[in-house]
C-alpha cells in the first residue's frame, strides 16, 4: 500500500505535467498567431487555443471547452471583450477561469477596478506575459 506522502508526491509530479490550456481571443490574426508560437515555444507548459472573436470565445466555452485562463482582447469588432467577460461571469461553471485582458486601449484600468480581471497592455514581450500568467495561473 502506498504511503500518503507518496502518493502526494506522484500527485504533485503529475501536477506539475499538466499543461495549462489558454484560450486566445484576438480579432488580429497576427497577435493570434504570435502568441500561440510564442507561449507554445519551448516550455510545453501551455496548451493553446486561438479564436477570432467574443462570440467565437462563448461558443468554445459552450462546447465544454474549459481553459485555465483566457487572454481576452478588449476592443473587437461584434462582441468585446467587456462583453465576452460579463457573458462569461454569468455562468457558473465558468467563474473559476482566469480572463487576463489584453489591450492597446489604456482605458480599460479605470473599469478593471469593478471587476475581478487583470489587463496587461499591448505591446508586450512574450516572456512578460508568461510571467504574468504563471503568477494568476499560481494565484487561482
Amino acid at each position: 500500500m502506498l504511503s500518503r506522502e507518496l502518493i502526494r508526491k506522484i500527485y504533485v509530479r503529475w501536477e506539475s505535467k499538466v499543461k495549462k490550456k489558454i484560450l486566445v481571443v484576438d480579432d488580429n490574426p497576427s497577435i493570434l498567431r504570435t502568441l500561440k508560437e510564442g507561449l507554445e515555444e519551448d516550455s510545453g507548459e501551455y496548451e493553446i487555443f486561438v479564436v477570432e472573436s467574443g462570440s467565437e470565445c462563448i461558443t468554445f466555452l459552450q462546447a465544454g471547452n474549459i481553459p485555465d485562463l483566457i487572454l481576452l482582447d478588449v476592443m473587437m469588432p461584434g462582441m468585446s471583450g467587456w462583453d465576452a467577460a460579463s457573458e462569461i461571469r454569468k455562468k457558473p461553471e465558468w467563474n473559476n477561469i482566469v480572463i487576463l485582458f489584453i489591450s492597446a486601449w489604456q482605458a480599460p484600468l479605470l473599469k478593471l477596478q469593478n471587476f475581478n480581471f487583470d489587463y496587461m497592455s499591448k505591446p508586450f514581450e512574450i516572456p512578460a506575459l508568461k510571467e504574468k500568467i504563471e503568477q494568476l495561473l499560481k494565484n487561482k
